[in-house]
């Protein structure tokens, strides 16, 4: 644990800069995109098709990589990583944003660094640092910036509350997995997107959602930006 304490405590590596902003970048539109497709398929089945196309990429990939499918813990760090950030999170999430506008969604999301510190710390995995709070509330009132806020728009309070969750448990998957031996981010990612894509489709069945295709145009191009862009470019950056 001590030696995960310093790893993390160190200084940022610059390289590991442009990767952190291509995802913010990507992942940013996740929101709009999702609210696009809800709009004419079911929450939970959007989230069904984007995890498990997703994870049949990350499987080709490591198939072609040659990559092994890990064992004991570093199975366990990737379907923990899975089951907190691909499936609680995204259930949480995806019923937050039916009725909650995509602009306070981001605002929501981007307590994402805030959580995994206050997590990180409870948790014992890095160390308090005033710096990484003052930067994380930063990310907050930036976004707040860039969104012009909520206006007046109708919101919900449930719905809200189910997204401020669904990004505490995606900042907990974050934490829970450094304390399993590491993976390569793609048998990570496929081990991950797996758990949450049997996760979805069994919300999805359960509630009783149509699984249809899409017939507009707009919901094709939401889908293909949250498959590409989100779930696969955009979670290989993470």
């Amino acid at each position: 644990m001590n030696n995960q304490i310093s790893a993390v405590s160190a200084p940022l590596d610059r390289k590991l800069l442009l990767p952190f902003l291509g995802f913010i970048l990507l992942a940013g539109g996740g929101p709009i995109a999702m609210r696009v497709s809800f709009s004419e398929l079911d929450p939970f089945w959007v989230g069904f098709i984007r995890f498990g196309l997703g994870a049949a990429v990350f499987w080709m990939l490591a198939l072609y990589k040659g990559l092994r499918v890990p064992r004991g813990r570093a199975l366990m760090g990737s379907a923990l990583y899975g089951f907190f950030g691909f499936g609680i999170s995204f259930i949480l999430l995806s019923w937050g944003l039916v009725k909650t506008p995509a602009s306070l969604a981001a605002v929501l999301l981007a307590l994402l660094p805030l959580l995994t510190i206050v997590l990180s710390v409870m948790q014992k995995i890095e160390r308090f640092t005033i710096n990484g709070v003052i930067g994380s509330l930063m990310a907050v009132v930036g976004t707040v910036v860039i969104v012009g806020g909520t206006g007046s728009m109708n919101i919900s309070l449930p719905h809200i509350g189910a997204i401020i969750l669904g990004v505490a448990f995606l900042a907990q998957s974050g934490v829970v997995i450094k304390r399993f031996p590491p993976n390569h981010p793609i048998m990570t990612n496929a081990v991950a997107l797996t758990i949450g894509a049997v996760i979805m489709a069994s919300v999805s069945l359960l509630v009783g959602e149509l699984w249809t295709a899409p017939t507009l145009i707009s919901t094709w191009v939401a889908l293909t930006f949250l498959v590409v862009f989100v779930t696969i470019i955009s979670f290989i950056l993470y």
